[in-house]
Formats: structure tokens, sequence, C-alpha cells
């Protein structure tokens, strides 16, 4: 019998926890999610920053992949921890990489590895997620002068 109190306390406190989750004012959300420079060159490299408001604690990994290839997905490090937390990474860009417009998404889990669910404004359930753009050019040969007005 004291086994099921214990159990049924902790099923009682999950719920009360996960109920704080979902208090306005208290649901994580992403503040900045952001690359820099937005404009980058393959073999370049990136800096890629998120910044979460989690009063709970509730976000334990941040994880980014360029959208359309989540074969490539990688973790950013928390570097600072609190109310606003932090995760960063720098990232070199492949040398094959092609030139154009690239979505990026980042995806918020919680400690046991699942994705933070969080409400959208309709009260549906939505992971929590952030995306930003980037755009990969090629850079100009420095060494080839632009031909003259006669073509030469």
């Amino acid at each position: 019998m004291k086994y099921c109190i214990v159990v049924l306390s902790m099923i009682v406190a999950g719920g009360l926890m996960a109920g704080c989750a979902t208090t306005p004012g208290h649901v994580p959300t992403f503040r900045d999610a952001m690359i820099e420079p937005a404009e980058l060159a393959p073999e370049g490299q990136a800096s890629i920053t998120a910044r979460i408001q989690d009063e709970h604690g509730i976000v334990d990994r941040v994880e980014v992949e360029v959208a359309g290839d989540p074969d490539n997905a990688f973790e950013l490090t928390q570097v600072e921890d609190g109310p606003t937390s932090v995760w960063t990474r720098e990232v070199d860009v492949p040398y094959n990489v092609p030139e154009g417009e690239y979505t990026v998404r980042f995806t918020a889990y919680d400690s046991r590895g699942e994705v933070v669910v969080v409400q959208d404004e309709t009260g549906s359930d939505q992971p929590l997620r952030a995306t930003t753009q980037m755009r990969v050019v090629m850079p100009e040969d420095e060494g080839e002068a632009a031909p003259d007005e006669s073509g030469e």
C-alpha cells in the first residue's frame, strides 16, 4: 500500500509539473535562433546560436538541421543556463554545398529525449521549434579580372 501511495504521489506531481509547462508565461519559447553570418561561402565557418526562455528547465537539448536533410542534424552546446538558456556551436560549411537559400530548423528536446511540445495560439500542440534562413553564395574569384566592355 505504501508503494502505491508513493507511485500515485509521483504521478500527481508529474501531472502538476507538466501543468506548469503549459501555464501562460511558463511555456518554453525560442527568443532567438540565428546563424552568423547569414550569408556563407563553401568552406566558410558559421556560428549557430539559440536563446530559449525556459523558466522550469524543461529544455535539455537543442538540435539543428537544414530542412530536408535530417541525416545531418547536430546538437548545440549549452553555454548559459537559467531562465534564459543559450545554446551554440561553430560549424564549417562543406566545400560541396550547393549555392542557394536554406531553411535551418531548431528543435528543443526534454531530458527523456522527446521533442518538447507546446500549444500554439490556436491551442494546438506543436513541437517547440524555430527556423531561420541562411544563404550559400559562391565566392568571387579574386584572381580573375572582370571583362571590359569590349568583351576582352
